[in-house]
């Protein structure tokens, strides 16, 4: 493994860059971990965004780490300066300061194949000095809403007033008795305009489609809640758990079909709200026509009551359309006066992590990879990893934005997500050289299938054609060029963090170094089927069929009838393994039809040994049973669960062409045995009471594989540290997933 100047290098010090660094040191993985942060101090947009009433529009107690409650809100929703105190407050407690490069920015990062680790180009804009750091492991943590919207509108250099964007706020600027105009009606706009217009001269604001206004109460906590929160075990747990079910609850309406009957009571709802707080003559402009949840609803913070004012224009009808001297020039030819003019007009979501050129495997870039296989838009599985990128990772990357809930909930699940990605990676850099780290295999990196991340991509889109996005709204998640959603993700946000615990590790692939420094690609949890493990079962069927052949002259005519309770045993034992070697060399089951004609062919001279449906039934259910100890055994030794490939081939056990293949694991198959057999009608009598007999140990032993992938995968972090078996000879290597 060569050597490295930081194991992870995280771009940005906000809430996502942040809870990463929190969480490497919380679960023990690594104290090697550098920020890269463009500000003075840690926070991210909320250092940055500092415009007249910043606010959040999720309730605190469920915006904040869960590993970080915080007792002490002063109210709901809270302002700009409680939230980046509390963000700072973590910075401090968990000592993330001093591994944080201030006042710098990433400008490029490349993997070098050779080494294996990614070259970061870093540059000290207070210094201005430009430098490289090696690190392992790269995560993005900038978002998509971190680069304001430039300002597209002819003639800006020409205005001889204040021109800025609200997220980079204009301080000097005075805006008592001036006249100001705003470019937009989003979030933030609706926070500013009512603070500003109780001073300004005249403002006036220009809307180009209305938004969802929703009510807001933003009570202000008393000590005794307070005290509460903070004294009452799990009192904040609960409180965050009826806040997540409050939003949870708003995906039920973003179904196009299913959702529409919830989207018409909050519509309506949403109208009687605000034809009783805004003026009249704006309905047309502050009710919108488009479906509800198309847009994020945005919250009230007394905006509809400053309608009111004789000093304030609300202007959604004609658009600007020039920037000149003294104010804007509109479609219609109006001319507005302004002494400043605030856009708050959104951000460069379109340009994911630019203006940084990430450089993959082989020379190909970020960009140049979305324009080979997404026409130019972003996507990422689970919005996190792209295939040729390996150990490079993005948090609040491509669809992972809800329309209802929190983006913190969101961030810590991928970094849960990447946690359980990098574990391995990390655990191989901890003291590989000494005692019986020496003897472990070295993980180098992880990197997603591409074949998997195209399933991913296509699924990701079927799924957001169904839902509201794609209504026809204009809507900031849609990329302009390819009407592709880039930005949401299309489910509620438990099943978010169902993927970020439960990952098919069939989805990536490995690269470890063996012991004797050799290379070699794994599939964590998902390798072929051992050949000694065909061998040996093979040897057993050949056994149990040479007795089976040695009676069955024996057991014709009368006799089969006479004997029939005695042999029926004979046959389930028969077809256990006959089953279970078919299985093992096809990768498919034995049918009754195949079976029996197998069990015929063993008399040549005669009709042979009668295979009933019911004995052939009752054998694959215990075969279930070599499948769970063979699963188990290969999991205990290996640390891996084996796999078969697509029976399209007939080479069964090709290694070699084994990844290229649609691939699935042993439990997949014993799940689908389970719910096969749960199915079947065993009628009554003797054959029914068999059959829920085997049918519980048949359960029994696919709960065991479930539980033993559980702690294999889940509970790996409770194993003693360094554990990681190995398998001499060509069985793939253990690695440690981590939990």
């Amino acid at each position: 493994m060569a050597s490295v100047d930081t194991h992870v290098l995280i771009i940005g010090a906000g809430m996502s860059g942040l809870g990463l660094a929190v969480q490497l040191l919380r679960h023990g993985y690594t104290n090697s971990f550098e920020l890269i942060e463009k500000e003075s101090d840690v926070g991210g947009t909320w250092l940055v965004n500092q415009y007249p009433g910043t606010g959040c529009d999720v309730a605190s107690h469920f915006y904040s780490y869960s590993f970080e409650l915080n007792p002490d809100w002063s109210q709901k929703f809270s302002l700009r300066s409680e939230i980046q105190a509390y963000f700072r407050g973590v910075a401090e407690k968990y000592g993330i300061v001093p591994h944080v490069r201030f006042q710098s920015t990433v400008e490029s990062a490349r993997w070098v194949e050779e080494s294996q680790y990614w070259e970061v180009t870093i540059k000290n804009w207070k210094t201005k000095e430009t430098y490289v750091r090696r690190a392992k492991i790269v995560v993005s943590g900038v978002g998509s809403l971190s680069i304001p919207r430039k300002c597209e509108i002819p003639g800006a250099d020409d205005f001889k007033g204040h021109l800025f964007h609200s997220a980079k706020w204009d301080s000097s600027f005075d805006w008592k008795d001036k006249d100001v105009v705003v470019l937009g009606n989003g979030c933030s706009a609706t926070q500013f305009v009512p603070i500003m217009a109780k001073d300004t001269r005249k403002l006036t604001q220009f809307a180009r489609q209305a938004q969802f206004l929703a009510e807001r109460p933003n009570p202000i906590y008393s000590t005794a809640f307070k005290s509460l929160m903070r004294y009452v075990p799990f009192a904040m747990r609960l409180y965050r758990l009826k806040l997540y079910a409050d939003m949870e609850r708003d995906f039920a309406g973003f179904d196009v079909e299913s959702g529409g009957k919830i989207r018409k009571q909050l519509k309506e709802e949403n109208e009687r709200y605000v034809k009783r707080m805004a003026p009249e003559r704006y309905w047309d402009s502050v009710i919108p026509t488009h479906e509800i949840g198309c847009k994020r609803k945005v919250m009230d913070t007394d905006y509809l009551t400053t309608l009111h004012r004789d000093d304030m224009e609300l202007i959604s009808d004609d658009s600007v359309t020039e920037i000149t001297e003294s104010g804007v020039r509109c479609k219609s030819g109006r001319e507005v006066k302004a002494d400043a003019i605030v856009r708050a007009t959104g951000f460069e979501v379109f340009r994911m992590l630019f203006p940084m050129q990430i450089v993959g495997q082989n020379g190909v870039t970020l960009n140049e990879h979305w324009d080979t296989h997404h026409q130019g838009s972003a996507q990422a599985y689970f919005g996190t990893c792209v295939p040729g990128f390996p150990n490079f990772f993005t948090l609040m990357g491509p669809n992972t934005v809800t329309g209802h809930l929190s983006v913190i909930y969101t961030v810590e699940c991928q970094i849960n997500f990447v946690l359980r990605l990098v574990g391995p990676i990390l655990k191989s850099m901890q003291n590989p050289g000494r005692g019986l780290m020496a003897s472990r295999q070295i993980v180098e990196a992880v990197d997603v299938k591409a074949e998997v991340a195209a399933q991913h991509s296509t699924w990701l889109q079927a799924k957001l054609n169904k839902l509201v996005w794609s209504s026809g709204c204009t809507s900031w998640a849609l990329d302009p060029k390819t009407g592709v959603n880039i930005a949401m993700y299309p489910e509620y946000q438990f099943m978010f963090w169902f993927r970020s615990v439960f990952i098919p590790s069939t989805d990536f692939s490995y690269d470890v170094l063996d012991k004797k420094g050799g290379k070699h690609t794994v599939r964590t949890l998902n390798q072929p089927i051992p050949q000694n493990a065909v061998k040996a079962n093979k040897q057993y069927y050949d056994a149990i069929t040479a007795q089976v052949s040695a009676v069955s002259k024996d057991l014709q005519g009368l006799n089969a009838w006479r004997y029939n309770r005695q042999i029926t045993g004979g046959c389930q034992e028969w077809t256990e393994a006959a089953c279970f070697q078919h299985y093992l060399e096809t990768a498919s089951l034995l049918s009754h039809d195949d079976a029996a004609q197998k069990l015929k062919e063993l008399d040549p001279n005669g009709p042979g040994i009668r295979l009933s449906p019911e004995d052939w039934v009752l054998g694959v259910y215990d075969m279930t049973g070599e499948l769970m100890r063979f699963a188990i055994t290969a999991m205990a030794t290996s640390g891996e669960l084996p796999s078969i490939k697509s029976p399209s081939s007939s080479k069964a056990m090709d290694v070699d062409n084994a990844a290229k293949r649609q691939q699935r694991n042993v439990l997949t198959d014993m799940r689908g045995l389970r719910a096969a057999l749960e199915g079947l009608d065993t009628g009554f009598g003797p054959f029914a009471k068999d059959a829920s007999m085997k049918m519980r140990v048949m359960q029994t032993s696919v709960e065991k594989v479930e539980k033993a992938l559980y702690g294999l995968i889940v509970r790996g972090a409770e194993r003693p540290k360094g554990w990681m078996p190995e398998v001499e000879g060509g069985g793939g290597s253990a690695v440690e997933v981590e939990g």
